[in-house]
């Protein structure tokens, strides 16, 4: 038995731990016929006992000394570099072994798999795999066991060690030599690697690859324990759908290193390998079509306790239940040092509550204006009475009013005259449409301000997902100034600034000729459709009424 025990980093903490308490209970098994080898690898292979020795009570006391020493101090997981050091340990003699077990302790955190399966398969030793920690790589753990004869066992931190390494030991102890060949009345042109170790109760599949079409059935010989015997298949059968042959060619890919050869098999049986690939396409329906493009999400994750030392998984005297850990609170600063936690449970184990030096108006106030700038047209003082600052003075004033008005006093109506603000806004609203008349003027001009509106929100429509998330970018980019009176007028019917920006946008590309792009414009389509026509049909009007330079109609009262 070849021993090899993963010593890289992600080792740390349980998994370590668990590896040693393996050992331990291992060594104190062995018998003084057993032949074991000891090797530690990360980054690098270091062979801690390079031969196999007979296990004599002072070898067995040296193995058990350095289980209990083993660290997690060897950098990376570089398993087929130490895989291949450990299929080259010799025994005593120095002569090579052929056919041995090895006993492989790791969390499986490696990479580069495929090669890892090559090296096994062609060894003719049987991997017998141990999976510790809180989160192993199971998958790559049993293909190993499987492609060499051997076994595999996953431990979480909670299962017993000594019950796992019994059941690998037995298996090891109690396998055979066999050697297995097929014969046929038909030429063979390939046939694949036999098992050179058997265990009770295991399961073999040999096949082969011919000329032509046999005859008869083929016949497997085999011979285990010193004995030869065959046997006859009861009968022939033909794949004609070509299942079988494509699921002999790709465990044929295992046996075989060379790069062409692999290519070439995978081609002919369309196998999916690292030197071919596979395109899939699917047509959706134009009603199934995606309107937008995708929104990426981070989503936080926690690492599972004892993954690569953070932490300990903890348990109460029944050995059932985990103890709660309380919140982790996180600064939000260059070094994210952690505070206030309990003993024992790192950060990455626990839930986290991260600090910010925002505002809870602040994040408010960003959220009213990614929805649109009509959200975010309220004045000021009533932003600020909304918070309860002068809201009963302003609702005392109100009632009073009200109460004059009712009454009759002229002397307690408000001292504004209202004809004043009426001249004000139309004033407001002429000087802002003599402004927009010169701007139409001037399309042609890279530098017009709503051809550079237009050209800004084409580029913010790949980034948001709404109309009005993409204009209140747009119009913070760009001096639109000159509208105000426009848009605020218009605003009155069609409901809100944002869907007066809209039709203008819309306006400038259909009528005027200004380029709008894909997304832009699925963007305003879906702002348009809730605008009933004969609204959006009255600022139309009022636009070309602009642009033909008719006699423009003043606000009324």
């Amino acid at each position: 038995m070849k021993v090899l025990v993963d010593g890289s980093g992600s080792m740390q903490g349980d998994s370590n731990e668990q590896a040693r308490d393996a050992l331990d209970w291992l060594f104190h098994q062995l018998e003084t016929d057993d032949e074991v080898s000891m090797t530690r690898f990360g980054t690098y292979p270091k062979q801690v006992l390079p031969r196999l020795q007979r296990c004599t009570e002072a070898y067995q006391r040296r193995l058990r000394s350095e289980a209990r020493n083993i660290k997690a101090d060897l950098g990376g997981t570089e398993m087929e570099r130490a895989l291949e050091a450990v299929i080259r340990i010799t025994a005593e003699d120095e002569q090579p072994v052929t056919a041995a077990s090895i006993l492989l302790i790791t969390d499986g955190e490696v990479w580069n798999i495929e090669n890892i399966v090559a090296t096994v398969r062609q060894s003719g030793h049987r991997l017998f795999a141990l999976g510790v920690g809180s989160s192993p790589a199971e998958s790559l753990l049993r293909e190993l066991a499987e492609v060499s004869g051997g076994a595999c066992e996953m431990v979480s931190p909670n299962q017993s060690m000594q019950q796992a390494v019994a059941r690998l030991l037995e298996r090891m102890r109690h396998s055979s030599a066999v050697q297995c060949q097929l014969t046929s009345d038909s030429e063979l042109l390939y046939q694949s690697p036999s098992p050179r170790e058997i265990t009770q109760g295991d399961t073999l599949h040999q096949w082969a690859q011919i000329a032509s079409r046999p005859t008869t059935a083929p016949t497997l010989q085999w011979t285990c324990n010193g004995q030869s015997q065959s046997r006859q298949a009861l009968q022939l059968m033909w794949d004609e759908d070509s299942v079988l042959p494509r699921l002999c060619a790709a465990q044929r890919l295992l046996d075989t290193t060379d790069e062409i050869r692999q290519k070439t098999l995978a081609l002919q049986y369309q196998l999916v390998t690292p030197h071919t690939n596979f395109i899939l396409v699917h047509q959706r329906a134009e009603g199934e079509k995606a309107q937008d493009l995708p929104l990426l999400q981070q989503v936080a994750q926690m690492q599972a306790a004892g993954v690569g030392g953070n932490g300990t998984v903890i348990q109460d005297a029944l050995n059932v239940t985990r103890a709660a850990p309380s919140l982790l609170a996180m600064r939000c600063g260059t070094d994210n040092m952690s505070y206030g936690t309990n003993a024992g449970i790192s950060a990455n184990n626990t839930p986290t509550v991260w600090r910010f030096s925002r505002t809870h108006s602040a994040s408010r106030v960003d959220g009213m204006a990614n929805a649109g700038m009509d959200d975010i047209e309220i004045p000021a003082f009533l932003r600020k009475g909304a918070d309860g600052d002068d809201m009963d003075d302003i609702l005392r004033k109100a009632r009073e009013r009200n109460e004059a008005r009712a009454q009759g006093a002229d002397s307690a109506s408000p001292p504004e005259d209202d004809d004043y603000w009426k001249k004000q806004r139309e004033y407001t609203f002429n000087n802002s449409v003599i402004q927009l008349t010169e701007v139409l003027k001037t399309l042609d001009d890279p530098s017009n301000p709503l051809a550079v509106m237009l050209q800004n929100f084409n580029g913010q429509a790949y980034g948001n997902r709404t109309f009005r998330a993409a204009l209140s970018v747009t119009l913070r980019s760009c001096n639109t100034s000159f509208m105000a009176g426009f848009v605020l007028h218009h605003a009155k019917t069609l409901g809100s600034p944002a869907m007066v920006w809209a039709v203008l946008l819309c306006w400038l590309a259909e009528e005027i000729g200004l380029p709008l792009e894909r997304h832009a414009k699925r963007l305003l389509e879906s702002e348009l459709v809730r605008l009933p026509e004969p609204t959006k049909a009255k600022l139309l009007e009022s636009l070309e009424f602009i642009t033909t330079g008719r006699k423009l109609i003043m606000i009324k009262s």
